[in-house]
Formats: C-alpha cells, sequence, structure tokens
C-alpha cells in the first residue's frame, strides 16, 4: 500500500469514528472537566515525500495545558530516524520540537474530533524551522483518559517535500 493511500484510508477512518458514532454514554459530563495539564505520548509511522529520507517509526512524547474542552496547547518531541534513500548515507537519530494549538470540535459522543496546529525545530541532516497541520480523533475511555489517531503534515521550510505522520496514543489528564 502506497502512502497516498494509507493518508486517505486513515482520514476515511477518522472522519467516519468521529461522525458517524452516536454512543448512548453522553460524553458531556466527562468532557466538562477536561481542563488543566495533560501528557500524550504516542507510536507511529513517519512517511516522506520529496525529502529523500526513507518512511520510519517514530515515537511522540507531548504534555499541555487545556483551558477548556475545546483549547489546548501543547508541546513536544516527535522522535524518528532519518534514513536516507541513499544507501551511502548513514541513519540518523532525529527530532521535530514543536508547539502545537489544537481546537476541538464538540460532539454529543464519546468521540472527539480536533485540528491542529503548530511551529517548530525540525533536526535531520541540519536543524531548520518547519511548520504543520493535523487531524485527529479522540475516544474518551473516563474522565481522565482519552485514546488518539493523529495524522500530521510537516512542512520544513528548507527541505524539499513534506513529511507525513500517522500515530496512535493516549492522553492523560492530571
Amino acid at each position: 500500500m502506497n502512502t497516498k493511500s494509507f493518508a486517505y484510508i486513515f482520514a476515511g477512518v477518522l472522519a467516519v469514528a468521529s461522525c458517524g458514532y452516536a454512543n448512548s454514554y453522553s460524553a458531556q459530563d466527562e468532557q466538562a472537566t477536561r481542563t488543566g495539564f495533560f501528557l500524550a505520548p504516542a507510536v507511529g509511522v513517519l512517511t516522506n515525500s520529496g525529502t529523500g529520507y526513507k518512511t520510519s517509526p517514530e515515537l511522540t512524547l507531548s504534555f499541555g495545558y487545556s483551558f477548556s474542552p475545546y483549547f489546548s496547547i501543547k508541546a513536544g518531541s516527535i522522535l524518528f530516524t532519518a534514513r536516507s534513500e541513499d544507501s551511502a548515507q548513514s541513519t540518523k537519530f532525529s527530532t521535530y520540537t514543536r508547539a502545537d494549538v489544537v481546537f476541538s470540535l464538540p460532539t454529543q459522543t464519546l468521540f472527539t474530533p480536533y485540528v491542529l496546529l503548530g511551529v517548530g525545530k525540525l533536526s535531520m541532516a541540519h536543524t531548520e524551522f518547519a511548520s504543520n497541520i493535523g487531524v485527529g480523533v479522540a475516544y474518551t475511555l473516563s474522565q481522565n483518559f482519552a485514546l488518539t489517531a493523529n495524522y500530521r503534515n510537516i512542512i520544513p521550510a528548507k527541505t524539499s517535500g513534506t513529511m507525513n505522520l500517522f500515530d496512535i496514543g493516549f492522553v492523560h489528564y492530571f
């Protein structure tokens, strides 16, 4: 399966999950207290389109503050290996350290779709500025926990091409 097909399938699953499920349990009471600090680790895959690097696994570590159930900020790092498509170059441990603004869309279900925008520092062969935009959905497990599925497009300022991140994780509210 190529990257483009995977992206379309992933986006379709997010759309169905966020819009198509009507749950008899109301998430409104659970989400009402979703303010304060949170921790959000995730694992996934980072694909590259035109950057000269191969697809690699990634680990995301984020922390943030939720001002309301619908608006939060978060910061963290995405850790991955930059493996050049040119076999003569070596594999390099790389990071994308960023800050994001997250806007959640209100629903009456346990699923909460969201959009995020951010900026950060991408370190691969060199360090450069990179912006990102993404979408995702959170599934509420309890007042303090939610599962997440995310798609993020990272746009480096100097490196040609873009990077696509697909990950799953959880959020723990304190």
